[in-house]
C-alpha cells in the first residue's frame, strides 16, 4: 500500500464520518426493514473473515460480488479490523429521511437533503475494470497521439440521464457536427465503442447518468484527450480531488460548452498543461491500490466509532 492517503482523501473521509455518533452494533438494524429497493447490505468483518445478512437472493448482483471480494481480500489481509457496516449496492441510495447510522455509496446527489449524509468509497464498476482498462487506455494513448487526434467532443453513451444534459448534447451535435460528435448508442444502428476508441479525439465529455458516469471519468482523466465535465451535484468518491480549469473544463450548459470548445481550439498550450494533470491525478489516485488503500482508511475510520462500545 501507498504510504498514506492524500489530503483530499483523507478530508473527504473525515467529512462523511465527522456527523455520527458512537455506535452500537443494534443501531445498523435500523434500514433493515426495506433492504431490497436499496440493495442494502449489512457486512460484517470477524478475524479476517467477511460475512453478510440479507434476505432473498440479492448475492447473485454482481456489485456485491465484486464487493464481497474486495473486503475479504483486504480482511484476510488484516488491513481491515473486526467491524460491521452497511453498503448500498444500488445506484443510489433513497430514504425517506435522514440516516441515523453510516450508509456507504457508491455516488450521492449532494442536493438531495436525505443524500448528503451519505458515505462515499470506491464503487464495485471502477474496482471490477480498472486494472483491465488502464494499460488498454495505456496503449490507445501510444496509439493516437495528440497530434493525430480529430479535434472533437466525442460521446456515445445511453439515453439514461438524471439531468438531461445528455439528450441536449446529442441535439446540439446535429446543428455543430463540425465541432461535437455525440450520439446514443443502439439508436439508428449506432453501436457501443470501446474506451480506446474514444481516445482517437481532443476532447472527450463526461455527464451524468442514472448518478454519475461510474467508470468513465475516471478512464476520461487519464485518456490524453481533454476532459469536459457537466457540472452537477452528483458526485463519486475521488471529485474532491479533482478541480475546474485544473483537470478538467466545466460545463454548465450547452452555450457554455460551445463557448470552452472554442477557448480550447485557441489555447493549445493550456490545454496541454491541464492533461498532464489529470493523467498525473489519474496515476497517483485511481488505480486499484489506490481504491482498496481508500477502502482501508475509510473502514478502518468507520470502526472508531465502535471503540467506545468495545472496551
Amino acid at each position: 500500500m501507498r504510504a498514506g492517503l492524500p489530503n483530499w482523501a483523507k478530508e473527504q473521509i473525515a467529512k462523511d464520518l465527522s456527523q455520527f455518533r458512537q455506535l452500537k452494533a443494534s443501531d445498523l438494524a435500523y434500514y433493515h426493514q426495506d433492504p431490497k429497493f436499496n440493495m442494502l447490505f449489512h457486512f460484517q468483518i470477524r478475524n479476517g473473515q467477511v460475512m453478510t445478512k440479507h434476505k432473498d437472493n440479492l448475492n447473485i448482483l454482481p456489485a456485491y460480488k465484486i464487493m464481497y471480494d474486495a473486503f475479504q481480500y483486504l480482511a484476510a489481509r488484516k488491513y481491515l479490523p473486526d467491524t460491521e457496516f452497511l453498503v448500498g449496492l444500488g445506484d443510489y441510495f433513497k430514504s425517506g429521511g435522514k440516516s441515523p447510522v453510516p450508509i456507504f455509496v457508491f455516488a450521492r446527489d449532494e442536493a438531495d437533503l436525505f443524500e448528503q449524509d451519505l458515505v462515499l468509497m470506491p464503487d464495485w464498476m471502477n474496482l471490477r475494470s480498472i486494472s483491465n482498462l488502464r494499460p488498454r487506455i495505456k496503449r490507445a494513448i501510444k496509439n493516437f497521439p495528440w497530434e493525430k487526434k480529430k479535434p472533437l467532443v466525442f460521446w456515445r453513451g445511453s439515453e439514461a440521464c438524471s439531468t438531461g444534459f445528455r439528450q441536449k448534447l446529442v441535439v446540439l451535435s446535429t446543428q455543430f457536427p463540425e465541432q461535437i460528435d455525440a450520439k446514443f448508442v443502439d439508436k439508428q444502428a449506432i453501436k457501443f465503442v470501446e474506451p480506446e476508441d474514444h481516445l482517437r479525439y481532443r476532447y472527450l465529455i463526461s455527464v451524468d447518468g442514472v448518478r454519475c458516469t461510474w467508470v468513465r471519468l475516471v478512464w476520461h482523466l487519464h485518456s490524453n484527450s481533454l476532459v469536459f465535465k457537466h457540472q452537477s451535484s452528483q458526485k463519486q468518491w475521488f471529485y474532491a480531488g479533482i478541480k475546474p480549469y485544473v483537470h478538467y473544463i466545466p460545463v454548465q450548459d450547452e452555450r457554455a460548452l460551445l463557448k470552452e470548445i472554442h477557448w480550447a481550439n485557441e489555447h493549445p498550450i493550456q490545454v496541454r498543461s491541464m492533461i498532464e494533470r489529470s493523467i498525473q491525478f489519474s496515476e497517483d489516485n485511481l488505480a486499484l491500490e489506490d481504491m482498496y488503500h481508500y477502502l482501508i482508511i475509510l473502514l478502518q475510520e468507520y470502526s472508531k466509532k465502535f471503540e467506545r462500545v468495545k472496551k
